[in-house]
């Protein structure tokens, strides 16, 4: 398959409510939809949206690195392989804009929405023969006042949602076991919660708030200390009453092998808008599963494209877990999180699951902006 054109469009969308981190409050998510055709006038569709905060390119960075890739991209060839593998040459041209990670997805997910596309099946089959037809997900609670995060915790689980994952880490430590203690006792035992503190705490400090929030029945915590400081995480992940995972310390498949050769982390949390592409995700989960480790997939609160991609990597990484590790929920259920979005999501949560869109490809489709407009 040739690419024949590309084409891109920036997006601006705004959060139902501030979406407030460790890192800071977020009012807008800033991004680019990518689309590549073939010459047989086939188009795929990817997203690349970095997360300010996050240690990946700035949105304006992206933005020029796609623009240089529009004209770079325009006469690649990229073979069909059933499944594809990361390590053919064919991706690795894509190497080149590995600096740039959000850019990088965008161009990998749309040359993959393609190929599926051409395969005529669904992306997650196309990346991993067994693929789940659905993924279980977990329900996201900013760092906001306790009661109001119990009341949203109680209506997340109205709609089925088990899985509550909890921010953290925001400079006040009562509080946010006030918080945590408030949402547990507005959803009882019953339910799975989880904290991320986005590497928030020091060594010290994370042991106490670690052993603090130990009676309250926490699956992980994501992110206790920054993500460089993995000798520290390390000692933390040995001494914690709590799992441990590890979330901004996995942004290269380098990343995940230290943290895993450390013993820093229970569990990996990976999000292939910050890996720079669904392959490099599922190369990152087979080598945790080889630890003994599982991994969790996320967003970073992208629109419905990347969600969707992430979604279908998802679903490969649940077909190629062995049976002995756990199959947590994952972190893509954020459609809520965001005020508008660039098109209708055809995989809503339904039952505390996402399923698979019926089709090809990502299994959305979306007009590319006109030529003179790209």
């Amino acid at each position: 398959m040739k690419v024949a054109e590309v084409r891109i469009r920036p997006y601006e969308l705004p959060f139902a409510t501030p979406f407030r981190t460790a890192h800071g409050t977020l009012t807008h998510r800033r991004g680019y939809l990518v689309w590549v055709r073939d010459s047989d006038d086939v188009w795929g569709v990817g997203e690349a949206a970095p997360l300010e905060g996050f240690a990946m390119e700035p949105p304006d960075e992206t933005g020029r690195v796609l623009a240089e890739w529009q004209r770079r991209l325009r006469g690649a060839t990229f073979r069909f392989s059933d499944p594809p593998d990361e390590y053919e040459p064919q991706w690795a041209f894509l190497d080149s804009a590995r600096h740039a990670p959000g850019a990088q997805h965008g161009m990998e997910l749309a040359v993959l929405d393609l190929l599926a596309r051409r395969a005529e099946q669904p992306l997650g089959n196309y990346l991993l023969r067994g693929a789940a037809d659905r993924v279980p997900v977990n329900g996201t609670l900013g760092a906001e006042p306790p009661e109001e995060a119990a009341r949203r915790a109680r209506a997340l689980l109205a709609t089925g949602i088990a899985t509550l994952k909890i921010k953290v880490g925001t400079g006040d430590l009562d509080a946010d076991v006030m918080r945590v203690r408030r949402v547990r006792e507005a959803v009882g035992d019953g339910a799975r919660l989880r904290a991320d503190a986005n590497g928030a705490w020091g060594e010290r400090e994370a042991l106490h708030a670690l052993e603090r929030l130990a009676p309250l029945g926490l699956e992980y915590v994501e992110q206790p200390l920054p993500p460089r400081e993995l000798d520290a995480m390390a000692r933390v992940a040995r001494r914690s009453p709590i799992p441990v995972a590890a979330d901004e310390a996995v942004l290269r498949e380098d990343d995940a092998r230290r943290v895993l050769d450390a013993g820093a982390a229970h569990v990996l949390v990976v999000k292939p808008m910050a890996l720079g592409g669904p392959l490099t995700a599922l190369t990152v989960a087979r080598l945790a599963a080889e630890y003994g480790v599982p991994t969790v997939v996320t967003t970073m609160l992208d629109a419905v494209v990347g969600r969707l991609g992430a979604l279908h990597t998802a679903a490969a990484v649940y077909g190629l877990l062995p049976a002995e590790l756990p199959r947590y929920a994952c972190g893509l259920a954020t459609a809520e999180l965001l005020a508008a979005d660039v098109a209708a999501d055809p995989a809503p949560v339904r039952a505390g699951h996402m399923r698979l869109p019926s089709g090809s490809g990502l299994g959305i489709v979306l007009a590319p902006p006109e030529a003179d407009d790209a």
